[in-house]
């Protein structure tokens, strides 16, 4: 057994709570401690509390559960505070996360040969890849010349904008980790906290947390250890999110010193990309674009 703690953030999601519940005792192997930290409504909470006490009495196992309000940063913080502080790592993981066939065992496998100067060791993602013009256009060599994105996987390129590190074939390095699905020693994040002042949403959370970690050890992915990620993404189709879209990004850009020109050329490449989307996509609202445009103007007042 691992000497860990795995953190859930949940809010209203009691399906979910249970199904990566189910999964995760029959890994005891893995972890000593879960850790929930839930902001959903009554009703909700009545259901994820019935759920702990089940999986507590038959599995005889140590599962906390706590409450906040709704914010993945703060839900992530509570779940750093509270966790067991003689284990040496801490997982973060989504409620709505499918893990491949011996995946645990491979990144449990994993974590015991690295050495020091690891930080953190994220878990691959396997998800279908978009192939389009704009895409084409934002992984091209003409993005990478202008600093508006890299060819390379998990990078974080000058403009503020990141690449994704996806259906991975081989261990690799990055500088920034998603907290789908990550493990972190804990001694490398004493005094790192996520960002509150990125709302209640939180996005790009992972992104900053991470890469303040990166700025003092390796972030690396074991490509054995796959997931994917079963998250309905129409919440991201709203006029708010278009705004934090853009308004998050600058934030990051603006706490880490990098470059506005290029995080501008970046704005327009996205854009474009959400608008094409908006056209295609009978799922994709031009909410959300009309977000990414009152985002650049907040941006503007900053």
């Amino acid at each position: 057994m691992l000497k860990l703690s795995i953190v859930i953030p949940t809010k209203n999601r009691f399906l979910n709570v249970k199904k990566i519940l189910s999964f995760l005792v029959k890994k005891k192997f893995f972890f000593n401690e879960i850790i929930i930290i839930d902001s959903s409504n009554i009703f909700n909470k009545n259901k994820i509390v019935k759920i702990l006490n089940l999986c507590k009495k038959k599995y005889k196992i140590r599962i906390l559960l706590f409450n906040s309000q709704p914010s993945t940063s703060e839900q992530r913080n509570i779940g750093i505070i509270k966790s067991n502080k003689r284990n040496k790592y801490i997982m973060f993981l989504d409620d709505d996360i499918k893990f491949y066939k011996n995946s645990l065992e491979s990144i449990k496998k994993f974590i015991l040969q690295t050495d020091d100067s690891i930080g953190a060791i994220g878990f691959n993602l396997i998800e279908k890849v978009e192939n389009n013009f704009f895409t084409k256009l934002k992984n091209s060599k003409f993005s990478e010349i202008l600093g508006l994105y890299s060819r390379k996987e998990g990078i974080i390129v000058n403009s503020g904008w990141h690449t994704k590190a996806i259906n991975l074939k081989k261990n690799t390095f990055v500088n920034w980790l998603s907290t789908q699905a990550v493990i972190y020693k804990k001694e490398k994040i004493n005094n790192i906290r996520f960002d509150k002042n990125l709302g209640s949403y939180s996005y790009l959370e992972d992104l900053d947390f991470s890469y303040t970690v990166a700025k003092k050890s390796k972030l690396l992915i074991c490509h054995q250890a796959k997931y994917s990620h079963l998250q309905n993404k129409s919440y991201r189709n709203e006029y708010d999110f278009g705004k934090k879209e853009i308004f998050n990004r600058f934030y990051f850009l603006k706490k880490h010193n990098l470059y506005k020109i290029n995080f501008y050329f970046g704005c327009l490449l996205k854009i474009s990309i959400n608008l094409q989307k908006a056209f295609t996509k009978k799922n994709f609202s031009f909410k959300r674009v009309l977000g990414n445009v009152v985002g650049i103007f907040k941006v503007f007042q900053y």
